[in-house]
Formats: C-alpha cells, structure tokens, sequence
C-alpha cells in the first residue's frame, strides 16, 4: 500500500519517471529446448512463436481449454531451438506443459535459481547501459535480447521493463551476480539513477500508471476482455483457441477496466472488494494504488461488460469505504470511527513486506506503532512516509533473535504510549529447502533464532507486561506459515514455523482466564522481497517442494496479509482466541 505522503515511494517513482531507476527482481524463467520446441511453445500460447526470429521475444498469454487466461509471458528466442519463458508461476507453467507434451522432442526446466536479473528502467537508461556494458545498446530493439559483457561477465541485454519507460533488462548467472549488481549500481550512481527498494514502486505504481496489469489482474478473463485483442493469432491453432473464438463471436461478458479513485485515501479498498454501480454490485477490485506522476489513487476492476463505460462514475465497497469516482463521499473517515485508534502495538519485521505493510494501515487506523527491525534506515523512511497518519510510528532497531530487543521495544511502547496493546510478531525468514538429511546446524540454529526463539522472547515480555498493566487484556498475532503443516520449504523453516503455531495456542491455553488473546496468520505465497535475499535453493529439496508450489494459486500481496491482521488487532475480533487464519487464497485446501 503506498500512499501520497510517502516521500521515499514518490522518490523512487519519480526517479524512474524522469531519469532513471534500478532493482533486482527475476522472474522465473523456464528453458525449453529441443527440435520442436518451436512448435510445443506456438501451441501452448496464443502469439505466433513461429514469426519470432531469434534474438527477439514476445509477450503473449497462455489460456485453459475455456479461453480464459491462466498466465502472461515473455517468450525469449534466445537461439536455435533455444527458448526462455519469462513468468512470475513457472511451476504451473511446467505442469501444465507436462500435461499438454504429446510427442514432441522438447525439454523444458526450471532455471529460476540459476539466473539473475536486474532492471535499468528509465529515460537515461540508454546512457546509463551504454556506460555500463562492452557493446552499445543503441540499435537494440523494442523486445529483442542480444549478447554482450559487462567486464569480463557474459550477460545478455533485453530491451523491456515493466514501467512504461524506457528499459533494459540484464540476465546473468548466478554465480555473477555480485559483480554484476556492483557494476549496475556504480554506473547507475554516476547518473544519480537510485536503487529502487519498494517493491511496489515498480511493481504497481509505476505499472498501472501506464496501464500494465499483472497476471492475477487478468486471470480467469479472455484476452478480449482485457483489451488484449492485438496479441491474439487466430490463424494457427492453440490451446482454449475454440472457446475463444465462440467469445470473441458472443462478446466480452467481463472488461478489465482502469479506475481512478475521487478519494482522498484508498486505504480501506481490498482486492474483490464489490464495485457498484446505482447501488448494483457489477464488478470487483483487482488493483488499488497510488501513482505518483498522475497524483491519483488508481488501480484496476474486472466490470460487466456492458456497464464498462468509459467516464462512468461506480462506487467501491460499503458504508465508510471510501468510494472511488463517486461525488458522494470524501473518501475520509471520521476519526470515532478509526479501529484502533490509541493503541499501542508492537510490529516487528517492519522494514518490508508484510510488516511494513501493516505498519502502514495500522498508522491509518489511528495505532500508535513501535516498528522494529534491523533496517533503521529503511524504519525511517517509513516513519516519515506516515508523518501525516492518524497514528505515530517510532523506529526501533533491533534483531529479533537477541532477547533484549523484545525487552527493548515493548518498554518503548510503555515509555512513548504509556501502555502495550498489541504485539504483532512478523519478522521472520526462509531457509534454502534444505530436507533434514541435509541440513546444517548453521541453518537450523539461525531460522530457530529468527522464526521460533525471537517471537517466544517478544510473547514472554508481552504477557508480563499485559498482565502488570493489571486489566486482564492483551493481545498477540504471530506471522506463521502454511509451511507450519504443509511442505512449502525446507525442514528448518517448516519446523521453525510450526513451533510458533504450537507457542500460539500454548499461550492461549495458559492465559486465557488473564484475558490474554493470541492467534496466528498463517499466509501461503505472498509477493515479498524475500525471494531477493533468501539463500540459493537445495536442489534436492527445492525439486520435492516444486512439486505442491505447482499447485498455488495467484501470489497475494503483503497488503492481503495487513487486512487479517488489522481484524485481529480490532475489537472485532475479540471473540476469537487461538485461531490460526490461513490466507493463502485455498491453496492448502488442493
């Protein structure tokens, strides 16, 4: 969630908007090779593979046998009987290629782990390339891959990006990666081109300001519904090709639409929430942000298509939502109305991700937050992002695996609000997918530390702390893991995981009658940087665990996570005690 105030957001933005950003963000990436991986790929997506020579690439969608979207690709011709797929789901991606291979002579793999990426996006990324690499990129073409060095480092140039601007993409091998990004960000910094830290910076805002929606933005539509009419061949045969054409010949049913948002805040506006139109529900949210360039909160909807009129005023959400294009409502709350105003909560892991996101809305919904993590510059800037909340946000640094940290924060809270409501134990990180036969002591001591100990210290100085403000009240909501029962990583991150479950509902069973409340969030794959910083994976592990994450469904944001924690930290959860809320989209129930 970002928000106008947020300086660092609006920095970062602007940045890429008028001379220059950079990040590290792969997506995966699939190999397919073979003597027929041409024709494999042309029936697998609806753009013509065949008419892309090498050294080109071309974005397209793949569809069900229904028509409908079930993923959007750059497909890269790289060489002779040589592709890669660029996806944010290549799991899925290979399941689905596993179910629909009927002869061919191709081989496909999964090389997400053995490849790097970084992005130079920008009106000053051609100057900035060209001091960066051994052979100009000035005649390199729009979606066009080609060979080149940076040193003596092999890499490959792709003109692409995901900000509307222009860009360049830069594949290496893993292995080069450090070398890599200290060139990037050297000549990068000669251009004062910044390193772009918040993900939703170039992950929606820029994005969606130019119109860019993501996969899940689009999913279960036909691309005629999506305004994708442009990249759809019909002249060759694929995959869900007849069901797209008897919907091309009835008519888009849904339209993915833009919205502009008249409220001052969109902070209460969730994925799915109901658009309406005269009070007659006719759509539903995929996308809400704030750009920075057309100071608006905008996003996306999926509308019926014959009330997909451009113009047209609609209404989002119910009551004190605010609505967006709609003169009725000024989008702002009224302050008896904030849910937890006054509160006194501790948020750890607050420097990204899911943490920095309920940090975020609890600051609107009037908290007042210690925010804790080892970052204290990244905490600042969120602190001053939120300046003008309804609530104060106070960085404390710290690592959450040191026990005096846990006694640090919460009598920081005491000493600055006078008092402790809420812990919100979040910080935590992942392991390789190393299996037990496997694992080092290293590992298993250092994800114990961070996932299990660090939560327990921060439990333990809570309850004494709750129980001596004499009120019988208090509450924890600790971040665990679908990975707690089901095998979506490696044994010290599962094992890590599930023990907080179990510290969750031992709590509850000791504390109850001191009015103590504890429960857990248990998210399954959630769009974090946490793929940016995590440990290479164990090849032997990460093949087991591929095997269920072929099954996960659209990635959810930290914002999903921020919504079941701000029920939990509200009075309107004050009936449930030692609930674990799985927010992964029905994932574990596949």
């Amino acid at each position: 969630m970002l928000f106008k105030e947020d300086k660092a957001a609006r920095a970062q933005h602007q940045a890429v908007r008028e001379n220059a950003g950079w990040y590290r963000w792969t997506h995966d990436l699939v190999e397919v090779k073979g003597k027929d991986a041409e024709k494999f790929l042309d029936r697998l997506f609806v753009g013509a593979i065949t008419k892309t020579p090498v050294g080109r690439t071309k974005y397209t969608t793949m569809l069900n046998e229904d028509g409908k979207i079930i993923d959007d690709t750059i497909v890269m011709h790289t060489g002779e009987e040589h592709y890669w797929v660029s996806t944010l789901y290549a799991p899925q991606f290979i399941r689905w290629a596993d179910a629909h291979k009927s002869g061919e002579e191709v081989s496909y793999e999964d090389i997400t782990k053995t490849v790097d990426m970084y992005a130079v996006q920008g009106p000053k990324s051609l100057e900035i390339m060209n001091a960066l690499v051994a052979a100009p990129v000035d005649g390199l073409k729009r979606f066009a891959v080609e060979d080149n060095k940076i040193g003596d480092i092999a890499v490959q140039i792709h003109r692409s990006g995901f900000t509307g601007e222009l860009g360049y993409e830069i594949y290496c091998k893993i292995e080069d990666t450090q070398a890599v990004e200290d060139a990037v960000r050297a000549a990068c910094g000669k251009f004062s081109a910044p390193e772009l830290t918040i993900l939703e910076v170039y992950v929606r805002s820029l994005p969606v300001e130019k119109g860019f929606a993501l996969r899940q933005d689009m999913y279960g539509l036909t691309p005629y519904e999506c305004g994708l009419d442009w990249s759809v061949n019909l002249d060759k045969d694929f995959i869900g090709k007849d069901a797209l054409v008897k919907a091309k010949e009835e008519g888009p049913k849904y339209k993915l639409v833009g919205l502009e948002y008249l409220a001052e805040s969109y902070e209460d506006i969730a994925q799915k929430e109901i658009v309406y139109r005269y009070g007659v529900p006719c759509g539903f949210v995929r996308a809400a942000i704030y750009g920075y360039t057309v100071e608006k909160n905008i996003g996306f909807a999926v509308i019926e298509a014959k009330k997909a009129i451009a113009g047209e005023r609609v209404t989002v959400g119910s009551n004190d939502s605010p609505p967006p294009l709609s003169p009725r409502s000024t989008g702002c709350k009224e302050e008896e109305n904030m849910r937890l105003e006054n509160k006194s909560i501790v948020v750890t892991g607050a420097s990204a991700g899911m943490g920095h996101a309920i940090v975020e809305r609890f600051a609107q919904e009037g908290a007042n937050i210690i925010a804790v993590a080892r970052r204290l510059d990244r905490l600042e800037e969120l602190s001053a992002s939120l300046k003008d909340a309804p609530g104060r946000v106070i960085p404390c640094q710290g690592d959450m695996g040191d026990p005096e940290t846990s006694v640090r924060m919460i009598d920081l809270a005491v000493k600055e609000f006078g008092r402790l409501d809420v812990l919100v134990n979040n910080a935590g990180i992942m392991d390789d997918n190393t299996a037990v036969g496997d694992v080092s002591d290293e590992m298993l001591h250092e994800l114990f530390r961070v996932n299990t100990y660090g939560p327990i210290y921060a439990m333990r100085k809570a309850v004494q702390t709750f129980i001596a403000q004499g009120e019988e009240r208090g509450n924890i909501i600790n971040i665990t893991s679908v990975g707690a029962v089901h095998q979506t990583a490696g044994v010290a991150y599962c094992a890590s995981k599930a023990a907080l479950w179990a510290a969750t509902r031992n709590t509850v069973f000791m504390y109850e009658e001191q009015g103590i409340r504890c429960n857990a969030i248990a998210p399954g794959g959630v769009l974090t940087d946490i793929p940016l910083v995590m440990p290479p994976a164990n090849e032997f592990g990460f093949g087991r665990t591929s095997a269920l994450l072929a099954h996960s469904p659209e990635m959810g944001m930290p914002e999903d996570i921020a919504n079941a924690a701000l029920f939990l930290a509200s009075g309107e959860s004050a009936f449930v005690n030692g609930a674990v809320i799985t927010c992964d989209r029905g994932w574990t129930s596949f």
